[in-house]
């Protein structure tokens, strides 16, 4: 069974190949949990924007998720969508696809989208995002999810993330190790759910709390460092 509402969130960038087995080894000495390994999952996420970032400078994000074998093409407001607590509100429209089907073969959904996210006051005219809009970011992510819940009623999810980046304007690629704890149960389960998060911080050190999205992640990490600017200044003859 998969706990379908996420309540709350928090992902952590892992620093070393050895963080996966700290954080389960940490579960089971405490042993108020019980752990069920769920497997692996494979995930792609295709994102589009602009070329002036237009979307995502707006806190928007479109992008169309692979699911096993499942399409959906979404668009949220990423930055409140990741912080909030309503997954499913106005600002998130989702639509099915076909395999075979391009997110261009759906004009409407994405005019209608883009004049939702921005409450009808839209200051960019919806056919020229979609004249615009091209691809920016593809992220492949290999899931190891592992189902928790103790004796109070907590529920949630450890999932080990393995995501690669690929940005397709610069077609740089990158890397990264990543676990994320959801929190499925009640409200009255908060405190345990802080709880477990206070242990894993406290005696997890080859962890980072991040608060960043994953198209922000894919941007940073992506993202050509100074020294490799200069050389591709250098050869294009704007340093001397």
């Amino acid at each position: 069974m998969r706990y379908d509402i996420v309540r709350q969130k928090r992902r952590y960038e892992m620093l070393d190949k050895g963080s996966k087995n700290e954080v389960l080894n940490l579960i089971d000495f405490f042993g108020r949990y019980q752990l069920r390994n769920d497997g692996k999952i494979y995930k792609q996420y295709i994102y589009y924007d602009t070329d002036n970032l237009d979307l995502y400078k707006s806190g928007i994000a479109l992008f169309r998720t692979i699911i096993n074998g499942k399409h959906t093409l979404t668009m949220t407001l990423e930055r409140l969508y990741n912080e909030g607590l309503q997954p499913y509100s106005k600002k998130h429209n989702e639509l099915h696809l076909d395999a075979r089907d391009s997110i261009f073969d759906y004009p409407e959904f994405l005019r209608n989208s883009f004049k939702n996210m921005w409450d009808g006051f839209l200051n960019i005219d919806p056919d020229y995002l979609l004249k615009k809009l091209s691809l920016t970011y593809t992220i492949e992510t290999t899931s190891h999810e592992y189902k928790l819940i103790n004796g109070t009623g907590l529920k949630a999810t450890l999932s080990f993330d393995s995501d690669k980046y690929i940005d397709h304007r610069t077609n740089r690629k990158a890397n990264s190790l990543f676990l994320t704890v959801y929190q499925h149960s009640r409200e009255d389960t908060n405190d345990e759910y802080e709880n477990l998060l206070s242990k894993i911080e406290r005696y997890c050190k080859s962890l980072t709390h991040i608060n960043k999205t994953k198209v922000d992640l894919a941007r940073a990490k992506t993202k050509l460092i100074v020294k490799e600017e200069k050389k591709e200044k250098k050869k294009k003859g704007l340093f001397e």
